[in-house]
Parts: C-alpha cells; structure tokens; sequence
C-alpha cells in the first residue's frame, strides 16, 4: 500500500527510531553516532521537542552554546514541559545565545 498515510506513518517510525538510536549512541558516550541520529531524527520530524533537547544536550556539552540555545528554545516551543532544556538554556550566557 502506497498511500499518503502509510508514508506519513513511516516517516514518523523512522524519525523515533533515530530518536532512539542518538539516545543510546549518548549513553554508550558516541557522540558523532548521536548527532548523525537525532539530527536525521529532526529532519524527518522537526516536532519532537525531546529529540531538539537531546541534540541541545550535545552542542552544550561540547561548548557550542549558540547551537544550544537554538535546540532548547525549539525544545520548549514545542513543549514547554521540558523542564531539562530550560535548565540548560538558563546556564548559558545571555550573550552565547544569539
């Protein structure tokens, strides 16, 4: 079956399973895997607020506070409950964020 749905749906599948993926890559400390994986994550589906945390995550751990700060404001428009990227966001400098 090739409908619209169908493609939308596995889109979506693909789109977590990298989400995922760049999840375990972080824990198992791989980071190049990690940013590969959640950076296809959004490309596929640039709604999951967590999955803009994670790579937000990365870019502030390596000292890229510019990138940071981009992921973890998209994090919280997305979902504001996400209660690690304000934290984040709120430790980096005002004028790294831009």
């Amino acid at each position: 079956m090739n409908s619209p749905t169908v493609n939308e749906d596995q889109r979506l599948v693909h789109a977590e399973s990298h989400h995922y993926l760049g999840y375990a890559e972080i824990q198992l400390r791989d980071e190049p895997s990690a940013l590969r994986d959640l950076r296809e994550s959004i490309r596929l589906d640039p709604s999951s607020g967590w999955t803009h945390e994670l790579l937000g995550e990365i870019y502030h751990k390596r000292g890229r506070m510019k990138e940071a700060a981009q992921e973890m404001k998209a994090a919280l428009k997305l979902d504001p409950t996400i209660e690690p990227a304000r934290k984040v966001l709120m430790s980096i400098p005002e004028n790294q964020r831009r």
